[in-house]
């Protein structure tokens, strides 16, 4: 039983179902390139495949926590059990992991029944204490589809986690450490106290929505969330057809695979596109996987450096520090921030290439 369940938690169950390989496999075999293949043989295949696939996972994961894949295999073995046990215990009402709802939220939503098409959440990455993520995260896709008002086809709800009423990390690098330290705080603990209290509270409202689906929106660090949430959620008794996950711009370190129906969006120019950022002495940028990543064509046009351009003016006006040139480094930042995918009147060509892909995969039927 260990073993199966070890097996499971290190390889990509969404992308490597060996029971539907089965189905598919002629019982005696079938024709390769005019040479007769025995199936048992095609399944050591798909299993080696697999087993590749885990261990690249592993040696991410290992680089980003400074650790060697032995290391990396047990780290996330712990912590995906962790979520599985989490999962029980809000089915049973033991968790008393809560939302920290920040002073200046907003649109905060109490659990409750409705008669729309899904329930759709919404997990920000991090931001000034003067701002939630989720919440703008939220606005940017109802204005992006003001025109289908799918806000009011669907439930839309804004998630709170901790890095909201946290000091902004300054600069790009400041940024990308930030995020490699939630995800090492989250390894060290086996487990991460927000996607448990944001699993929490969606499960709330699937008890009060048994038959909707349920759709996770995140961005950035919140990706971290949304790997999370569905292990949570399924353990505690939540169908897994139900959910749906859709980030932009978020790293993937290897801790948690997929479990659900998920697509990534990464735009070419993204701070996140080619390396993860590292900040330790003498250590590069380490790959990320991009696994379900459909990567968009970059963000960088004119209306949309001038948006930026405008912004850090702005906080620069705000703080008595002088402007300085943006480099490449920044510029890319700011290609992994919120308008670069949800906000066409930039003139992104991310932007209105997200909206089509998030249209797709989450609101036509």
């Amino acid at each position: 039983m260990r073993k199966k369940e070890y097996k499971r938690t290190i390889t990509f169950a969404s992308d490597f179902d060996l029971q539907k390989i089965r189905k598919k496999i002629n019982i005696k075999g079938y024709v390769r390139k005019g040479k007769f293949v025995r199936a048992s043989s095609r399944e050591q295949d798909v299993r080696q495949k697999a087993f590749k696939v885990a261990a690249i996972s592993l040696g991410v994961l290992g680089a980003a926590l400074g650790v060697g894949i032995a290391g990396a295999a047990l780290t996330k073995v712990r912590y995906n059990r962790n979520l599985v046990e989490f999962g029980k215990k809000i089915a049973k009402g033991k968790v008393t992991f809560k939302m920290k709802i920040p002073t200046t939220a907003q649109y905060y939503k109490v659990p409750k029944p409705t008669n729309k098409k899904s329930l759709t959440f919404f997990v920000g990455g991090r931001e000034p204490s003067e701002k939630v993520d989720g919440e703008i995260l939220m606005e940017g896709v109802i204005k992006a589809f003001k025109s289908k008002k799918t806000d009011q086809v669907h439930e839309f709800v804004p998630l709170y986690h901790s890095f909201q009423g946290s000091k902004q990390a300054e600069g790009a690098m400041s940024f990308a450490k930030s995020i490699q330290e939630n995800l090492e705080a989250s390894a060290a603990r086996g487990y991460n106290p927000d996607s448990i209290a944001m699993a929490n509270e969606i499960y709330k409202w699937h008890k009060l929505n048994p038959d909707k689906a349920i759709n996770l929106i995140t961005h950035s660090a919140g990706g971290f969330q949304g790997r999370d949430v569905p292990h949570i959620l399924v353990a505690a008794g939540v169908n897994k057809k139900l959910l749906k996950i859709f980030s932009t711009g978020s790293p993937d370190f290897g801790l948690v695979d997929d479990l659900v129906n998920t697509k990534r969006v990464m735009n070419i120019d993204d701070i996140y596109a080619k390396t993860i950022p590292g900040f330790r002495k003498g250590r590069v940028g380490i790959p990320s996987l991009h696994r379900n990543t459909e990567f968009v064509p970059g963000s960088l046009s004119d209306d949309y450096k001038n948006l930026v351009l405008k912004k850090a003016q702005i906080d620069a006006k705000k703080t008595g520090k002088e402007l300085k040139p943006m480099s490449e480094l920044d510029l890319k930042m700011a290609a992994h921030l919120h308008p670069a995918y949800y906000r066409p009147k930039t003139k992104s060509p991310a932007a209105q290439k997200t909206l089509d892909i998030l249209q797709k995969f989450m609101f036509d039927d």
